[in-house]
């Protein structure tokens, strides 16, 4: 009979992580208003991303998922994704140069690593 708890090279951990994209987490100054009303604000942000996003909790945490094997961890991202053609879907306050459902910079996995879901289905 076999054991209930699974052995250590049986373990398979999973990380979720939910809307860490530009319009929900980039940082923003102390002052400017939200970009959109999805936005988690200027304390949240700062919290999430540091204040070198580069080197944030958020970065530190993917960078480490990401060096993780496949056969221990795998990574999920869950991403509201915007239809850019779609007029109901377009925000004018949105900074074109950080496209709003990409996930910032020091977040992105590889290709290779990636499982988006999005309310338009996987990308």
């Amino acid at each position: 009979m076999r054991d209930a708890i699974p052995s250590a090279s049986e373990r398979l951990a999973v990380l979720l992580t939910q809307s860490i994209q530009n319009d929900m987490v980039a940082p923003i100054g102390r002052f400017d208003p939200i970009p959109n009303k999805l936005h988690v604000g200027y304390a949240e942000a700062l919290r999430l991303m540091g204040e070198n996003p580069a080197e944030g909790p958020v970065a530190r945490t993917m960078r480490w998922a990401q060096h993780q094997p496949d056969e221990i961890l795998r990574l999920i991202h869950i991403r509201d994704w915007h239809d850019p053609a779609d007029p109901s879907q377009r925000n004018p306050r949105r900074r074109p140069s950080r496209p709003a459902s990409q996930l910032p910079r020091p977040t992105r996995p590889t290709a290779a690593r990636i499982f988006s879901v999005g309310k338009t289905g996987s990308r």
